[in-house]
């Protein structure tokens, strides 16, 4: 049973009945985990390596005080867990990182008092990281698979998931299957990495990566638990994760971050392998990942265009992210001359707004608004069910020009403008079409 994070702070007790009988069913089964740690949900979504290892402690600890009973002791919910870890591309680190999670798990135990040879037996299932993966390009999703799952393997995962590289814009086919599951088996068979116990042992850089990162993960973990541990500082834990992604985003725009085929070595006259619309309006969609606000804009300034040569009468509302804007903004810097730079001051959007564009058959327009603007806009464009805008905000939204126009402007929405620039030159420079 993997724990639910996203709904953490209001779970924990009411599933703690359920775990403690999952847990007593199972305990007759060695090989069989009652319990999944996934600390994955934090390095998808933009979480350090460090905040992985911490808060995935934070959260074992939280289990280990609050599952024992009369009949089940911290022995047993120990045996019972495993943890999940999302393995990303910086290849030395995310090798450290595994090495770190099993040493503070060791001391983790101890400070329950249990045995060095219950921490030995603990199993990481790793998976290939959704945060870095793009549908713009999408076969270096390949090559950004390969070192994930080298990194894995070299760090002493249990075992391994590589996802399909197309799995972010359509249901996998046999093809990108097979390519998956031949490379771990490559690693395997003809790679032969497991065939040494410890191969990353003795490496000077790579114990210095992992006591630093030990030291920096325990340190994290220490001071959740002085807030009251898990789930009490599991706002502040959102918040935190929240400012770390938007920093990576702030770099990715800047260039600072590299993301091939996304920010850098791009294919300015990509073929799309899907329909833009149709990606935008799935559900499935993920839009928590670094390259959302890069790709989703290169996406959508694609169908502007394409709507534009159609003479598409139909006006459109694109979600591009949450404080998406600015980081489109220092993307557009970049196309100007160092003078124009200078000369140019970028607006500022209020904190936690949403960014959108709003696409008509004639321009385009940058805009903010707050998510109640916007689930304002979503009812009354798409009328869809009020429970479902509560975990799940529509990425597209489209009607006539008159019925969006009069919307945007009842609900609210602001419009971002850069002194003498309009949108549809943003774009433009973005697209690389002037």
């Amino acid at each position: 049973m993997t724990e639910p994070l996203t709904h953490y702070s209001t779970n924990f007790s009411s599933h703690l009945p359920e775990l403690r009988t999952a847990i007593k069913l199972t305990q007759h089964l060695p090989d069989f985990k009652a319990l999944t740690i996934d600390a994955g949900f934090f390095g998808n979504r933009g979480g350090t390596n460090t905040q992985q290892i911490g808060y995935a402690l934070n959260v074992a600890a939280a289990y280990l005080q609050a599952l024992p009973t009369a009949d089940l002791s911290v022995a047993d919910v120990a045996a019972a867990m495993q943890l999940h870890l999302a393995v990303g591309t910086s290849y030395f680190l995310e090798i450290a990182k595994l090495r770190a999670m099993r040493r503070l798990w060791a001391t983790l135990l101890h400070a329950f008092h249990l045995p060095p040879s219950l921490a030995a037996t603990l199993r990481i299932h790793t998976s290939t990281s959704s945060w870095l993966q793009t549908t713009l390009d999408p076969h270096t999703n390949l090559l950004r698979f390969t070192t994930e799952a080298m990194a894995a393997v070299l760090g002493g995962a249990t075992s391994l998931t590589v996802a399909p590289f197309d799995s972010l814009y359509r249901e996998p086919g046999e093809f990108s299957e097979r390519l998956a599951r031949n490379l771990s088996i490559i690693l395997r068979e003809e790679s032969q990495l497991g065939r040494v116990t410890d191969p990353a042992a003795g490496s000077y850089y790579l114990e210095t990566l992992t006591d630093t990162l030990a030291r920096e993960a325990w340190a994290l973990f220490q001071a959740t638990e002085t807030k009251g541990g898990f789930p009490k500082a599991w706002g502040s834990v959102l918040e935190e994760l929240r400012t770390i992604s938007r920093q990576q985003f702030h770099r990715i725009a800047t260039g600072e971050q590299v993301i091939v085929g996304s920010n850098r070595f791009t294919q300015a006259e990509e073929e799309f392998e899907f329909d833009p619309k149709k990606l935008l309006r799935s559900r499935s969609f993920d839009t928590t990942r670094a390259t959302y606000p890069t790709e989703v804009l290169r996406l959508v300034t694609a169908m502007h265009f394409k709507r534009q040569l159609q003479q598409n009468q139909r006006a459109a509302v694109v979600l591009l992210g949450q404080d998406a804007n600015q980081a489109i903004l220092e993307s557009f810097l970049k196309t100007l001359s160092p003078e124009e730079r200078v000369s140019l001051a970028l607006p500022e959007t209020p904190d936690d707004t949403l960014s959108v564009l709003f696409s008509t058959p004639e321009t385009a327009t940058l805009m903010y608004a707050t998510v109640e603007q916007y689930h304002a806009l979503a009812r009354e464009v798409s009328a869809p069910d009020a429970a479902d805008l509560s975990i799940h905000l529509p990425t597209l939204l489209s009607s006539d020009v008159a019925t969006m126009q009069a919307a945007i402007q009842r609900h609210g929405f602001q419009e971002l403008s850069v002194n003498s620039y309009k949108t549809d030159d943003i774009l433009a420079r973005l697209q690389g079409k002037t």
